[in-house]
């Protein structure tokens, strides 16, 4: 049994369930027997060095991005209101590695168990 409080994301016959605890700084998605199925990664951690916090974050609900201009978030108060433009890079010269963190893709599930499943 897990400790915390659990809520479950799908049917119990999958075996798929959440962790959520207030006093851990991420929530798990796992497996019965402890197999964390989405990995977490420390994403402040790494892109701190590169980027600012963008200021009151919290009063905007639409956020929109350019390739053309990297590190500029375009963000509204609402989908009518007017939008702001911020840099969020501390220097445009130097961008974030792309290859920062290790990528690993899940295995998936076997044939026999889509077939029980599906």
């Amino acid at each position: 049994m897990q400790p915390g409080p659990m809520y479950f994301l799908t049917s119990r016959k999958c075996g798929l369930f959440g962790v959520c605890c207030e006093g851990m700084p991420q929530q798990l998605f796992g497996l019965e027997d402890g197999t964390v199925l989405v990995e977490s990664y420390d994403w402040q951690h790494q892109l701190t060095p590169y980027f600012r916090p963008l200021p009151h974050i919290k009063q905007y609900q639409h956020f929109s991005f350019d390739a053309q201009q990297p590190g500029v978030v375009f963000a509204k108060e609402r989908s009518d209101s007017v939008g702001h433009s911020f840099q969020l890079l501390h220097n445009t010269a130097i961008l974030p590695p792309r290859d920062g963190l290790p990528g690993k893709a899940p295995s998936g599930l076997h044939t026999a168990r889509q077939t029980y499943i599906f």
